[in-house]
Formats: structure tokens, sequence, C-alpha cells
């Protein structure tokens, strides 16, 4: 899920990243893009046409709604998080991915199953921004999955 991505530039770059790490949909609240349509359409270069978008009231509502039907529901934060190379991120996921201005609120993080952080190489006591958080994230649960499927004989 994307929630509060303000820019549509962010939020076409977003859905472009994760439709080419193969997610099987996005979850946003409603929002009229309006005239921003295009905009996301050309940064996302076509995803947006092509991956299935969900309209939820709330990102506590869709993550209840995901765990009764078995998904492991997952965000990032700062604190007890695991590092995402540690957690296990090949079966079913609902991973939220909060704007820059509001983040995660504590009400989802009560319900997260598994709180993340993306380490770094280097002391930085700041955020990655939203596009390239979503696209560090999906390219591991890519990569994980890959993993986690045996070799076609």
């Amino acid at each position: 899920m994307l929630d509060g991505i303000e820019d549509p530039y962010n939020f076409g770059y977003a859905i472009r990243s994760l439709y080419a790490a193969g997610a099987d949909g996005v979850a946003i609240r409603p929002r009229d893009w309006g005239e921003s349509e295009a905009t996301v359409v050309k940064a996302s270069a076509g995803a947006s046409e092509l991956l299935p978008i969900a309209h939820v009231q709330s990102a506590e509502a869709a993550a209840d709604l995901f765990k009764e039907r078995g998904l492991a529901v997952a965000c990032t934060a700062k604190r007890d998080a695991t590092p995402i190379y540690d957690a296990d991120l090949s079966g079913p996921l609902f991973l939220l991915v909060g704007g820059e201005r509001r983040g995660i609120t504590r009400e989802f993080l009560r319900r997260a199953d598994l709180v993340l952080e993306i380490p770094y190489r280097r002391r930085f006591s700041l955020s990655l921004g939203t596009v390239a958080a979503v696209s560090v994230l999906a390219f591991e649960v890519m990569r994980q999955r890959r993993s986690a499927v045996p070799p076609v004989a």
C-alpha cells in the first residue's frame, strides 16, 4: 500500500518500481489525482495502467482485510525493526509504505506482524525518500521469492 504520497511523479515512480518487481497490486486511499493523472501514467511508464489498484478507506482497514486473508502485514519503521535482509519476505505480504510527511501511524504499527528497516551502510539518521524505499523493499521481496522457488528442471 502506498499511503500519503503527495507528488504525482513520486506516486508514478513508486508504481513503476512495484510493477517491475512483480507486485500483484497496490492499495491506496481514495484520491482524485485530477489533472495529475497523465503525470502519474507518464512517471509510471504505463505501469499504472497495468498494475491493479485497490481503493481502501484506511491503511488499518486494509491491514485487517489482508490479515483475514492470510497475508502477513508489514511496514517500515526505525524502532524495534528487523533488517529487511534478515526478515522472511517470501510469503504472502501486505506491505505499507508511508509518505515522507506522515509516515506510519501508531495504530497501523500495532497491527503489523513485521516491522522492517532498510539498513544503511553508514550513519544516517534520516529516512530514504518514499520512491527509494519502495524500490528497495519491492526488489528485496522479489529476490527472496525467487530464491525460495526451486528451479524448474
